[in-house]
């Protein structure tokens, strides 16, 4: 993505507030983005091979499914071993570390009849440590900088990421992001890609209400759910949706030692483009 490109983009966006002339905008690639059973996924390919990934912002580590480990290693250097892997997604190489797992740490059902089976593992925001990620869902693809990033490139208004604790028992660890309020509360947020509903609730928030009104169809994170009715959610103050569906997970509710009290979902990921500085750990919407 140019420079000329990028401002222009962000002047027909109504980005108020930006100087284009002082963010030095990376290039970026993009890559085709799919829907594998209406989760975000993507083709990376690992030496010959093409594996299919979800993308999994909500968790610090990526997985592959025992069937994707195979995969992975039919045309694996010699020189390479452990769980780092080299792959690719277009023309840009990454690396991260792969844990196995037949669920991919819980994203998926225990049983090989899930709707997403055909997926060969999770990519987590992990794997894209230090470079400027562009989630499109809308325009069905995603851009990543070519090259890792040097200097923030926030172009104004952004919202604070961080890595927080899930619990206290596993020391499992999460992307969430400040500046998303549902009402007129605010909530520190974990961007759940795996979580195809709207807003989730975790744990008690202030000026919310968390009283839910009886068991309801779906889950989150295989926890069960309960409606709590619909409520206006707003990025930094601006709105993303009017009447978005909110839920409370109700086995999840108030787990000791979690650094986060609600979950973000495609339901609200998918209104616009959101960009992620994982250097400067800053986030933005494009409308």
């Amino acid at each position: 993505m140019t420079q000329a490109r990028y401002c222009v983009l962000v002047a027909g966006l109504s980005l108020a507030g930006l100087a284009c002339n002082h963010v030095r905008v990376p290039e970026t690639v993009k890559i085709p983005l799919q829907s594998c059973s209406g989760l975000p996924c993507i083709d990376a390919t690992f030496a010959q091979t093409k594996l299919k990934l979800l993308i999994d912002l909500a968790s610090q580590t990526s997985y592959l499914t025992p069937l994707g480990l195979v995969k992975a290693d039919a045309h694996r250097p010699p020189k390479e071993f452990g769980k780092a892997r080299r792959f690719k997604l277009g023309p840009v190489e990454l690396n991260d570390l792969f844990a196995v797992d037949d669920t991919l740490g819980g994203a998926l059902q225990k049983t090989p009849a899930t709707d997403a089976s055909d997926v060969d593992g999770t990519l987590s925001y992990n794997a894209f440590s230090d470079r400027l990620l562009v989630l499109n869902i809308p325009g069905k693809l995603i851009e990543v900088s070519t090259e890792h990033l040097t200097r923030p490139v926030c172009p104004g208004s952004c919202s604070q990421l961080h890595d927080s604790r899930a619990n206290d028992l596993s020391g499992a660890v999460t992307l969430t992001a400040d500046g998303f309020s549902v009402g007129n509360s605010p909530v520190r947020a974990r961007l759940d890609t795996l979580f195809q509903g709207a807003i989730a609730i975790l744990d008690p928030v202030k000026g919310l209400r968390t009283e839910g009104s009886g068991l309801m169809p779906g889950s989150y994170r295989r926890s069960r759910i309960s409606s709590l009715g619909s409520a206006p959610v707003y990025l930094e103050g601006k709105a993303v949706a009017n009447a978005a569906p909110v839920v409370r997970a109700d086995d999840l509710f108030s787990t000791q030692g979690r650094q986060y009290d609600s979950a973000v979902g495609l339901s609200i990921l998918s209104l616009g483009a959101y960009a992620f500085d994982l250097r400067g750990m800053k986030m933005w919407r494009y409308e």
